[in-house]
């Protein structure tokens, strides 16, 4: 907790804690499973990227919760939908953006960072990466 602590009293722009699993103190929002649930009944709809970012934004809003001595948090895990190519999300802008005023929490699962990018798996082709380059993250 002292390494988090650190990172959390930073003056860094961004506080991406990234994990290989969800962390015990802190509530996460299963995005995989309420993405593909919300996507399941309009899955031809041609607007779909543009409706699912609107429904992730909504679903990251209404999820920022607060621990006393950390402050703002989001937790979110289960993420693989978020690198599907017809959704159209960019990830890094949502890490980014997400990162800046709260404390982000990424269970990554079974991910792997290497030269400052995230893969959903380790060997995974590069359009199942995102550059974590010009984000200040530490992974827990």
């Amino acid at each position: 907790m002292n390494l988090l602590q650190s990172f959390v009293n930073s003056a860094s722009r961004n506080h991406l804690i990234l994990s290989n699993g969800c962390l015990e103190a802190f509530n996460y929002v299963n995005i995989g499973y309420e993405i593909s649930s919300y996507i399941e009944p309009i899955i031809g709809d041609r607007r779909l990227s543009m409706r699912v970012q609107d429904k992730l934004n909504t679903l990251l809003r209404d999820s920022v919760s607060q621990l006393e001595d950390l402050g703002a948090y989001l937790a979110i895990t289960n993420i693989g939908i978020l690198f599907e190519p017809s959704l159209k999300i960019d990830l890094e802008g949502l890490f980014d953006r997400w990162s800046q005023n709260n404390l982000l929490f990424v269970d990554i699962g079974k991910g792997a960072v290497s030269s400052n990018r995230l893969y959903l798996t380790p060997n995974c082709a590069e359009q199942y990466s995102v550059s974590l380059q010009r984000i200040n993250y530490i992974i827990n």
